[in-house]
Formats: C-alpha cells, structure tokens, sequence
C-alpha cells in the first residue's frame, strides 16, 4: 500500500474513534507544522476553543471554551514557496473544515518563517438538559454555525538531523451564530413552554503562541506540540487557556 493510501485509512480510522466527542463551534488551537512548504497527511489531537459557549445566555452554555479536537488534515506543496493546506475535525454533531495557503516569506540558512492566512468554517446541532430552577425543567437545542478568517505566522529552524524546531504565533477572528429553542415544563399549565433564542456576535478576536517539535524518519513524521491561547470570554477579558497536541503523519 502506498503512502497516501496508508495516511488516508489511518485518518480514516483516527477519525472515527473520535465521534462521540460532545462539543459545537469549536476553533483549532494548535498549528501542527512547520514554516517549510511540504506535501503531508497527518491525525492529530489537540486543544480547542469551544465558540458556542462564549456567547450563549444559556447557562448549560455558559463559560466552558476550553475542549479538544482530532481530526485529520493535508498539505500539498504546489510551489518551491506556496503551500496548500486542508483541515478537517469532526464530532458527532459538528463537523468543521479549514483551507489555508501557507506562504513562504523568508529563508535564512537552516532558519524558514512563513504565514498561512486561512478561512474556517464549523457547523452542527445539539440537545442538552435544561434547567431554569428545581421544578422547571427541560431540554435545550441549539445549531451552533461560526466563520472566521486567521492568520498563523511559523518560524522554523532545521538541524540538519530529521528535526525541525518550529515557533508559532497565530489571530483569527471569529463570527459566531446559536440559534435554537429551550422546551421547559411548567407545572402550572401542565404543558411545555418553547422559547425560541437567537444570539450572534462577532468578529470576535483570539491569539494564540506555540512551540513543537518535527522529528522525521524518511517519510514518518511525528509533532508534539505546547502553547498557550487567549480568547475574550464574554465580560471577563482576555484568558489564557493551554493549548497540547500530538500529530502522526507521512511527509513525501
């Protein structure tokens, strides 16, 4: 079996023991690559920041935005600088997509820096037990749809021994939409209540700082990678939250 066949079915695979994760609108927080324009399949898992949760009135909703995500993404290196690169993670509910151009902007040596603008895209469906009180009490649906736009800029440094050394800052800016209806039981009229809500908010800004580490072995490669995000949560300001990953892929 040749290699991109072997990467697909390990996507595939990867993939789908991640199905039951529970979580809408989430954004990738970790980059996963390094500043030198390549061609590669790889899984990943890693930090996310859960959207739906940042602007939700909702309180099953409310300040939860960190999560984690795995998924599966490619590069293809159509230019000696010019990189294409697709994302995609999904859960149960969701499912969200990412295409960046990656950029080669600066070689030094054994040094590389790079940026890779890209758009985002998240889109899915969940019920949740609601509660307004101790008698009233019910379910809640909410669709959960965001768009954004981002930019990671990547510094590299290359040992010369099967092992890049990658730096990485990265912003997105993110719009995003709930909409869905709470159905609570009112003891009174013996009958359901639906209220419909609607809640939109953006752009909303997020950065995002990182360091891993690329070591490959002919065609293998493996990424381990520690940072750190900053998302504005509601009326709380900007937080940090940390951001772990781990990749496997094929270069060729």
């Amino acid at each position: 079996m040749n290699r991109p066949l072997l990467s697909m079915l390990l996507i595939y695979i990867f993939c789908g023991l991640s199905q039951g994760a529970n979580a809408l609108g989430e954004i990738r927080t970790c980059n996963f690559g390094s500043a030198k324009p390549s061609s590669w399949v790889r899984v990943y898992y890693g930090s996310g920041i859960r959207m739906e949760s940042v602007i939700s009135s909702l309180t099953v909703l409310e300040k939860k935005p960190a999560s984690d995500i795995c998924g599966g993404a490619f590069g293809l290196k159509l230019l000696p600088k010019l990189e294409l690169d697709g994302w995609w993670y999904a859960h149960s509910r969701a499912n969200a997509y990412e295409l960046q151009a990656k950029v080669l902007l600066a070689q030094y040596g054994s040094t590389y820096i790079s940026a890779a603008p890209g758009l985002l895209y998240s889109d899915g469906d969940q019920d949740y037990q609601h509660y307004e009180n101790y008698y009233d009490y019910g379910t809640a649906h909410n669709n959960c749809r965001i768009k954004g736009l981002g930019v990671p800029v990547t510094y590299t440094f290359d040992t010369q021994r099967n092992l890049l050394v990658n730096f990485m800052a990265g912003v997105n800016l993110i719009w995003v939409e709930n909409a869905g209806h709470t159905t609570t039981y009112n003891y009174d009229t013996h009958q359901y209540d639906i209220r419909d809500f609607q809640y939109a908010e953006g752009p909303l800004p997020s950065g995002r700082l990182g360091i891993s580490i690329e070591a490959n072995s002919e065609a293998f490669s493996l990424i381990p990678e520690l940072g750190v995000s900053f998302l504005n949560v509601r009326d709380e300001g900007f937080r940090p939250y940390p951001n772990l990953g781990l990749s496997l892929g094929f270069r060729w």
